[in-house]
């Protein structure tokens, strides 16, 4: 992996919205973010890391509604990523 790839993966977090129905229209309850550079720790050239956290979710005024619990992993390794 090169070096601006790690700096990117580094500063930059997947967003995870909760949304509700309100009738016809949906309403934003709240959201979270999950940073990339979690996937990034321990992994190995040979091995993809499977990462389970909890992300807590704010509703839009910053009151915390709740966690959601999460796993997931990067499709190759990081020593396959050039």
């Amino acid at each position: 992996m090169d070096g601006s790839l790690a700096r990117f993966m580094g500063r930059q977090a997947v967003r995870l919205e909760l949304w509700s129905p309100q009738g016809s229209a949906t309403v934003q309850l709240g959201r979270g973010d999950v940073w990339l550079r979690d996937l990034v720790a321990g992994s190995t050239r040979d091995v993809a890391n499977v990462i389970r956290g909890k992300c807590p979710i704010y509703q839009s005024d910053g009151g915390l509604i709740g966690t959601l619990e999460y796993r997931m992993r990067m499709r190759l390794p990081m020593g396959t990523i050039n």
